[in-house]
């Protein structure tokens, strides 16, 4: 999990998509302070086109690319959303084949993070005694691969389509840290068809000895990818398309404590865990905002896109 894509471009040729950077490197330089301030790290590319970097208010960014040649068209589209305890992420990635001899391909991806730390507050009775703490990961979402042949009778070609999605929350806190990691991949080829295996969408579990009364820091991160090519081998009319999606737009996010017990396993009512800043309560899971219309949006904007640059290489084919 979380080995950052190589990005196929159909136009520019491959490149490495730079790392977000590495979680325990970021525990170990927090543990001994949780950081005051949130951070909202947010980086998305489609093809050779990126945006993002790292922020201190929640963030939205998204990039579409395509391109067409001779032999068919190719497209990719990336948002997402980083707020306080939940990312939103999505990708996406088609290529369609009409003639010719050859290859396209594209590839999606989006790497969200969000990091802060409270302190949960417990009656004075249990301050400074050990204890452990136990919160969720909440993910839900979905993961799409596809492709075939849907005219033309050349036996010559072949389709990859993939997506996947990787979710993972560390929890930092003194000399105690704890992780969890769950991922999923859909893929879809001519040998194979379509299948999927990892973790489904659901609520996943971490407990961490602390200090009660200690502040706790927490880092989330998601990843997601999309990639889509097709390739024929024969100089004949043929249509060949190959899609991929990985829709995690509700959501990656904070689950809230679930419990927090002492060293006798006794349960510690916690009177708040408010952020540093005083805004979040993180006894209580993260709530998505309503609407989710730009993946959608940015989904119709490259469906369109793609169906234009299959009509121009039509033309240009017969002209």
């Amino acid at each position: 999990m979380f080995d950052f894509p190589a990005t196929l471009n159909a136009a520019n040729g491959p490149r490495r998509a730079p790392p977000l950077g590495c979680a325990t490197l970021l525990v170990l330089a927090l543990q001994a302070a949780p950081a005051a301030a949130a951070n909202y790290g947010l980086r998305v590319w489609a093809g050779s086109h990126f945006d993002g970097g790292d922020f201190n208010a929640p963030v939205v960014r998204q990039v579409s690319n395509s391109f067409a040649n001779a032999i068919g068209v190719t497209s990719a589209q990336a948002w997402g959303q980083v707020e306080a305890g939940g990312l939103h992420v999505w990708s996406t990635a088609q290529t369609a084949l009409s003639t010719g001899q050859g290859s396209l391909s594209m590839e999606s991806s989006v790497i969200a993070s969000f990091n802060d730390a409270f302190t949960p507050v417990v009656p004075q009775a249990w301050a400074g005694l050990p204890g452990v703490l136990t919160v969720a990961l909440d993910v839900s979402g979905s993961l799409v691969a596809t492709g075939g042949r849907t005219s033309g009778a050349a036996d010559g070609y072949g389709w990859n389509a993939f997506s996947t999605w990787d979710a993972a929350l560390t929890l930092y806190s003194g000399p105690s840290s704890a992780k969890i990691e769950r991922g999923r991949t859909a893929a879809s080829d001519r040998s194979q068809g379509s299948v999927a295996e990892g973790d489904g969408p659901g609520r996943f579990i971490v407990s961490m000895p602390v200090i009660l009364g200690d502040p706790v820091g927490f880092i989330l991160q998601g990843e997601l990818r999309a990639f889509a090519g097709a390739a024929m081998g024969l100089q004949e009319p043929i249509a060949l398309t190959s899609a991929a999606s990985a829709n995690l737009g509700n959501t990656i996010a904070w689950g809230g404590i679930v419990s927090l017990v002492d060293g006798n396993g006794q349960a510690v009512p916690v009177l708040s865990a408010l952020s540093f800043d005083g805004i979040v309560d993180y006894r209580l899971p993260y709530v998505a905002a309503v609407p989710e219309a730009p993946p959608a949006a940015l989904l119709a904007a490259g469906l369109v896109t793609l169906a234009l640059l299959r009509r121009r290489s039509a033309r240009n084919r017969t002209a």
